[in-house]
C-alpha cells in the first residue's frame, strides 16, 4: 500500500492509496492523469442530474470529503464556489460577444469614413464673387441661403460665412486647394457653382 502523487487533467493535484505492484499503480497514475479528479467529475455530476448539492458554494469541499473516504485526497481545490448558473453565464457570454460586436463594427465604420469627413455632411455650393475689383471664393451656412438658387449665383449679396480671396493668378490648382481649406473650416462638402465649373474647377 502507498500513497502515489496525481496531478489530474483539471489541473488539481493530489494523491491516492493504491495496493499492487508497481507496474499496476504507474498504470492507475497515468490513467488518473487523463481524466478530472474526482471531486470535478463528482460536481459536474451533480449539476447535470440537477442536485441540489451542485449550487452549494462549498460543494468542493464537500466532494472532497466524499472522495477522502475512496482514498483520494484532493488539494488546491477551490475553498467556496459560486454556483454556475448555466444560463445566467450564457448571458454573460453574450453579452461580451455583443460588446465585441460593437467593437468591430465601429472599427469598420472609421475605416468606410475619409479622415476629418463628418457621417453626415451637408453639401453646400461654393461661388465666386467680386467686389472692389476682387475675386472671393464664398460659401454660407445658412440654410436659406443654401437651398435658395441666388446664393449659387455669383455676386449674390449673401452675408458670407466662410470666403477666400483668389490671387489674380489663380489657376484652377490654387481654386481647388481654396476650396480643400474651406471645406475643412466650414465641414460642409463643397460643390463648386456652374462657373467656376467652367473655369475648370
Amino acid at each position: 500500500m502507498a500513497w502515489e502523487t496525481v496531478e489530474w487533467a483539471c489541473g488539481h493535484t493530489g494523491k491516492i492509496q493504491l495496493y499492487g505492484p508497481q507496474r499496476q499503480r504507474d498504470s492507475r497514475i497515468a490513467s488518473e492523469a487523463g481524466r478530472k479528479c474526482f471531486a470535478c467529475w463528482l460536481v459536474e455530476k451533480w449539476e447535470q442530474e440537477g442536485d441540489p448539492r451542485a449550487t452549494k458554494p462549498d460543494r468542493y469541499r464537500l466532494a472532497a470529503a466524499i472522495a477522502e473516504n475512496k482514498n483520494i485526497r484532493i488539494f488546491n481545490l477551490p475553498e467556496d464556489a459560486p454556483a454556475s448558473d448555466s444560463r445566467e453565464a450564457l448571458r454573460a457570454e453574450r453579452d461580451k460577444l455583443l460588446a465585441r460586436l460593437a467593437e468591430i463594427d465601429a472599427e469598420l465604420g472609421k475605416d468606410q469614413k475619409k479622415p476629418d469627413e463628418p457621417a453626415s455632411r451637408k453639401t453646400a455650393a461654393v461661388f465666386a464673387d467680386i467686389r472692389d475689383g476682387k475675386a472671393f471664393l464664398c460659401i454660407t451656412s445658412k440654410t436659406s441661403d443654401l437651398l435658395c438658387p441666388a446664393a449659387m449665383r455669383e455676386g449674390s449679396d449673401s452675408a458670407y460665412d466662410i470666403e477666400r480671396e483668389i490671387p489674380a493668378d489663380g489657376n484652377p490648382e490654387i481654386v481647388r486647394s481654396l476650396i480643400a481649406e474651406m471645406e475643412k473650416e466650414s465641414g460642409l462638402k463643397l460643390e463648386p457653382s456652374q462657373t467656376l465649373r467652367e473655369m475648370g474647377i
